[in-house]
């Protein structure tokens, strides 16, 4: 051991004084599992790569609604510029209708210069 190096045994701070233990959290007892989300049940997701940059949120809903009913779009942003990467996420109704546009869409061209690449998300 160096000089004035200090050995910290267990249960003890930097200054040689007793650490208190905190317990966080509940016990075991005390914790309720969570009842299952109801909403998210039967839906089904479809992750598009490839868009054009100029893509709107009225664009992709226009486009995705001719197969079914379209409940959400997240289109992603970049946490640096704040610009459109390209990428969005639609959500249908029904796991079955996302399944055929992913199929159906996948490899088309969404401009002269863009292919989407679409992927089913259960």
């Amino acid at each position: 051991m160096l000089e004035g190096e200090q050995e910290l045994h267990a249960g003890e701070g930097r200054n040689g004084e007793e650490d208190e233990e905190e317990e966080y959290g509940e016990s075991a007892d005390e914790t309720q599992e969570r009842p299952p989300n109801r909403d998210w049940e039967g839906r089904g997701a479809v992750v598009v790569k490839g868009l054009p940059r100029q893509t709107s949120f009225g664009a992709l809903r226009q486009y995705f609604s001719q197969f079914g009913d379209v409940t959400r779009i997240r289109m992603v942003r970049s946490k640096v510029t704040g610009g459109f990467t390209r990428m969005a996420s639609v959500e249908f109704q029904f796991e079955e209708v996302a399944e055929i546009v992913a199929n159906t869409t996948h490899g088309q061209m969404a401009d002269s210069q863009s292919v989407l690449r679409t992927v089913f998300v259960p």
